[in-house]
């Protein structure tokens, strides 16, 4: 937001208060969008602030974030650790941000799809990137396995994957229709 802020003071300063304003509101009518969608589909308050956390960054790095219109999420109940879920997801979306990086910015999308039923949580994290090397899926859940630096890179798999162990979950790796992994 700070970024936003000089801009729009930057504007004021320029006598540009119809641009200003136009930014203003057209800021206001997204993050509208984000929180009616939020309210109703996404009930528990952890996963909603996350999500707003995902949007803020997406914008930042110039990358759509599409909010699977089915989604669903209810207030998770105690039994699940969501420390651990908030982790997960995360390194699912921090990873496809960085899967996306590099693409034109009209090409940089990431999809999530969350859905709760019951004592499950479905969780899809999808991006537009190249996917993942064949040669390292067997391997992607050790540590240091990364095709970025392996010296500093390559533990945010790792964690989900214990994170996953922990809370008696799963993980499925493939193509998405969007092109990259899923």
């Amino acid at each position: 937001y700070n970024n936003f802020l000089y801009t729009i003071s930057g504007l004021i300063q320029l006598d540009e208060s119809d641009e200003a304003l136009n930014l203003i509101h057209s800021e206001r009518l997204g993050n509208h969008a984000l929180i009616s969608f939020l309210n109703e589909k996404i009930q528990d308050t952890f996963i909603s602030g996350l999500i707003i956390g995902f949007y803020n960054r997406a914008k930042e790095l110039k990358v759509t974030l599409l909010l699977d219109e089915d989604s669903f999420c209810g207030k998770l109940g105690q039994h699940l650790e969501k420390h651990l879920l908030i982790s997960i997801l995360g390194n699912l979306v921090t990873n496809a941000f960085e899967a996306v990086e590099h693409l034109e910015e009209e090409n940089r999308i990431v999809r999530i799809y969350i859905y709760e039923y019951e004592n499950e949580v479905i969780c899809e994290i999808e991006d537009s990137g190249n996917g993942i090397d064949q040669h390292i899926i067997n391997n992607i859940f050790e540590k240091k396995q990364s095709t970025k630096d392996k010296e500093f890179r390559g533990y945010g798999l790792s964690i989900v994957d214990e994170n996953l162990r922990k809370l008696n979950g799963s993980i499925a790796i493939e193509g998405g229709e969007l092109g990259g992994a899923l």
